[in-house]
């Protein structure tokens, strides 16, 4: 099941953000990732930064 954590979680903008991946499967092994930002950005990497540049996204 999908479990991240990110920090910071509030400041102003422009704020940079570190995602971290701790995702786990008994099944599969995770090989791909896909971010959505909300602010139409998007990664796939596992463990993304990004950059929020206007306050409430």
């Amino acid at each position: 099941s999908a479990f991240f954590e990110y920090f910071p979680s509030e400041g102003l903008a422009p704020l940079t953000v570190n995602f971290t991946d701790h995702s786990v499967s008994v099944d599969y092994s995770i090989s791909d990732w896909s971010w959505d930002f909300g602010d139409g950005s998007q990664s796939t990497q596992q463990n993304p930064s990004h950059t929020y540049t206007a306050e409430g996204q």
